[in-house]
């Protein structure tokens, strides 16, 4: 059983930690409160922080041009200053963060999913975009694995953030270390779940960081950082996923005959479709390494990304 680092995470208070919404509700969330034990939350209302009570009247995002304001049309107070300051100084202090989790459709947290306005009234909006402090969030931490609650229902996704969110909390402790050795295990035992998401980039890292005897660990740490970031930006491609899996099969599992490998590669494209949960192609390719005594393999990340619970 893999021992996974604890990531930090902050997530909006009215997603199973307080009835904090503008009409004085909580949103149950079942993903979230499954979350609880494996992570460590950092609660946070934007709306409740910059001082409006709990109920409170709605707010809204305006466009004009380029810009957006937070408006609350009930009392016509612009509140976008508040919030801007709010957001600088709460995001400034933390220390290490490995994600978001924020309130779909929240005129402050709402990713991509937020009604704007052309004026305070108006009854149709004119598009969609950020709320005010997710924009804040997404201008600060642009690496970090950011979701709302409602895209996290989709299993990709999900099965991306946490697979982000736990590489993300791994590679910090690995920075603070210091230690090249450590930076190197990091590399060879998520070899095969970062080439799923990048294998050009992932076997050149591998040659640099073998011919790195005369770099700094701050230069390498930089290096493998921004490149990490990168990679983790989109899912990853299914055919890259097939392509790294038939890898794996064909340097470890050579034992393997015709029948049992299409069967671990049907599980893989059910799991695609949607039809099965991730646990179900990992625990079948695990039961092949275990069959076929591939030690080697224990410690590769690809054959639990996060803790197997969360699925």
């Amino acid at each position: 059983m893999p021992k996974f680092v604890t990531p930090i995470i902050v997530v909006s208070k009215c997603l199973e930690f307080d009835a904090c919404r503008y009409n004085g509700q909580m949103i149950h969330d079942d993903f979230v409160r499954n979350l609880q034990k494996h992570v460590h939350f950092i609660p946070i209302c934007p709306e409740y922080e910059i001082g409006l009570g709990i109920p409170r009247d709605p707010i809204r995002v305006l466009q004009m041009k380029e810009q957006y304001t937070l408006i609350q049309p009930s009392t016509g107070r612009d509140l976008t200053e508040e919030m801007n300051q709010f957001a600088f100084k709460h995001l400034n202090s933390l220390m290490e963060v490995d994600g978001f989790i924020l309130k779909s459709r929240s005129p402050s947290c709402g990713i991509g999913d937020v009604k704007l306005y052309s004026e305070q009234n108006e009854q149709t909006p004119i598009g969609y975009g950020n709320g005010l402090y997710a924009q804040a969030v997404l201008s600060s931490f642009p690496y970090v694995a950011v979701e709302d609650e409602q895209r996290l229902k989709q299993q990709h996704i999900r099965d991306h953030f946490l697979t982000k969110l736990y590489l993300l909390a791994s590679f910090r402790l690995v920075k603070h270390t210091q230690d090249l050795k450590q930076l190197n295990q990091f590399l060879k035992n998520n070899i095969y779940l970062l080439q799923i998401y990048d294998r050009n980039k992932t076997e050149e890292m591998q040659q640099i960081l073998a011919s790195s005897q005369n770099t700094s660990f701050d230069q390498l740490i930089l290096l493998v950082e921004k490149w990490l970031f990168l990679s983790l930006q989109k899912l990853p491609s299914f055919s890259n996923l097939i392509q790294t899996i038939t890898d794996l099969i064909d340097k470890n599992l050579q034992e393997l005959n015709r029948q049992e490998k299409d069967a671990v590669l049907l599980c893989w494209e059910k799991y695609r479709q949607g039809i099965v949960p991730l646990h179900t192609p990992l625990t079948l390719l695990r039961s092949y390494i275990t069959r076929y005594n591939q030690a080697n393999l224990a410690e590769q990340t690809l054959l639990e990304p996060f803790p197997q619970d969360l699925v």
